[in-house]
């Protein structure tokens, strides 16, 4: 069989499919709420009950904030993808964790509807993410045209999830992402810092690369290819990250230690 030609499996598609089903039943459900907060928890908790389901055991998903060594802070994050056995959470909270950004290995952001004021927002938060500094080096944006990997740096993914755009269907595509380039822009911030914008039911773009599919022409297969982008990912980011010395996050040496007389 030709390279590249290989179909996913359909078993596989038709679990894909139905799970996508179920987010848009979800989504469409959290409408009984009148507070626009409450559905989009509704609405987060579908996609993390989808994800919750199908990561590696070796994944916890949560909502929380991201730390480093030095306090700095992303604020709330929608869905915080960590690797549980490296590193667990600083602090738990009644909903939210405190994870050591170490741990961190993707944010899912989900939006009930993308509007030009919650990409804004994406775009702040995705930038406070990026400004970490996992075990006091830094997170770095995909790397292209087969760059070799920087021992020194580690990756981050952060995708922006919504279930619906407020934009018109009609060259969606192309509007979407001149609205997402025209944010970025204004507030200074590199697209990069996107690794994918997914709308349910519409498409999906890669910002830095200034590319993207809409629903009408590959399907399910866009969805299916969302859900492997973020697994295939952990697995190879898995494979390059070392195990959290939690001495980073205290004193190098602690004080106090004296010699017993005597002994």
């Amino acid at each position: 069989m030709p390279r590249g030609s290989r179909k996913p499996s359909e078993l596989f598609k038709k679990v894909l499919r139905i799970a996508k089903k179920e987010l848009v039943r979800v989504a469409k459900k959290a409408e009984a709420f009148n507070h626009h907060g409450i559905r989009g928890d509704e609405r987060a908790a579908g996609l993390e009950k989808f994800f919750s389901e199908r990561l590696p055991s070796s994944f916890g998903l949560a909502t929380g904030e991201a730390i480093d060594f030095s306090d700095a802070r992303t604020g709330q994050l929608d869905l915080v993808i960590y690797e549980k056995a490296t590193a667990a959470p600083i602090e738990y909270g009644a909903r939210n964790l405190v994870i050591p950004c170490e741990a961190v290995y993707a944010v899912i952001e989900v939006k009930s509807v993308l509007t030009k004021a919650e990409i804004r927002t994406s775009l702040k938060a995705a930038s406070k993410v990026r400004a970490l500094r996992p075990f006091k080096l830094k997170f770095v944006a995909s790397r292209e045209g087969g760059a070799p990997t920087d021992r020194k740096s580690y990756r981050c993914l952060y995708l922006l999830f919504a279930f619906k755009s407020n934009l018109g269907k009609k060259d969606w595509l192309k509007k979407e992402f001149a609205r997402v380039s025209a944010v970025a822009k204004k507030e200074s911030i590199p697209l990069d810092v996107l690794d994918r914008v997914f709308v349910l039911n519409r498409g999906m773009i890669n910002p830095a690369r200034s590319v993207g599919k809409i629903q009408e022409r590959d399907g399910d297969l866009i969805f299916l290819e969302f859900f492997l982008h973020v697994v295939n990912f952990l697995r190879r980011e898995a494979g390059r990250r070392p195990s959290l010395d939690w001495q980073v996050y205290s004193e190098r040496s602690f004080k106090g230690w004296a010699k017993i007389d005597g002994a």
